[in-house]
């Protein structure tokens, strides 16, 4: 995941910590639990944008 606003991102990675943990490149990864989770996880933080795998971070915002 990433996020230009810097409010948005603290915000959802306090509220989300539980379901965040780090890749092999120390790299946060949000590991949503379901199908709905991650649903509503977009809906309540819709300045995140999230990429099924690392390889849509090297795309450009």
């Amino acid at each position: 995941y990433r996020c230009a606003d810097q409010a948005q991102l603290e915000a959802f990675e306090k509220g989300m910590s539980r379901f965040i943990a780090r890749d092999v490149k120390e790299r946060p990864v949000y590991l949503a639990e379901s199908s709905w989770r991650l649903g509503y996880t977009q809906e309540k933080y819709p300045a995140i944008e999230f990429f099924a795998t690392s390889d849509g971070l090297n795309r450009p915002s």
